[in-house]
């Protein structure tokens, strides 16, 4: 069961001092559920949504379970103001996966097209909990495979700050022949 609805209104900004991690599943079929590292509830994603959670500055962990799998994703410190993307992928033929959003991907064009989503507030608790069922064990499990990950395996599951573009440099501006005489 999908216990999310469209949500109103633009993205907009982070909330002032927090930074923004948004959460994108572009396609799949598959109902994905996201946890913070606590098992708190962040909210569902299936094919062609996205959600965004804003928190506090600062290293996280955050989990996506389905059934009896799960996987994480670890991050960096997140400054305040800036905006993380994870991808969720459910690829054709093979278990669904998480994933950070590397640098060259655009992040606000990974969300065109994609309906924003948020938690259902019809939803109760009781039945937030029996969708997630044993979430503990399944972050258990996650971080466990987090620990058998290369470290380049590893890298794919972490989201970094991508460092802005260098500011283009104008040559100096040469006068026209002529001019100022």
């Amino acid at each position: 069961m999908f216990h999310m609805r469209p949500s109103t209104g633009p993205l907009g900004a982070p909330a002032a001092g927090h930074a923004r991690v948004v959460f994108v599943m572009e396609e799949g079929r598959t109902v994905v559920t996201l946890l913070d590292a606590f098992g708190a509830y962040l909210g569902q994603l299936r094919g062609g949504h996205y959600l965004s959670r804003d928190v506090a500055p600062g290293a996280y962990r955050f989990y996506a379970v389905r059934n009896v799998s799960g996987h994480v994703v670890h991050t960096a410190p997140l400054e305040a103001g800036q905006t993380y993307y994870v991808l969720v992928e459910d690829p054709l033929l093979a278990g669904f996966r998480l994933r950070a959003a590397s640098c060259d991907e655009a992040g606000e064009a990974l969300l065109a097209g994609l309906v924003r989503v948020e938690p259902d507030p019809g939803a109760s608790e009781a039945e937030i909990r029996r969708l997630i069922g044993d979430e503990p064990m399944r972050m258990h499990e996650a971080d466990q495979r987090w620990e058998r990950l290369t470290e380049a395996e590893r890298a794919l599951r972490t989201v970094e700050r991508c460092a802005a573009p260098e500011p283009a440099i104008d040559a100096p501006a040469t006068a026209a022949p002529g001019a100022g005489s």
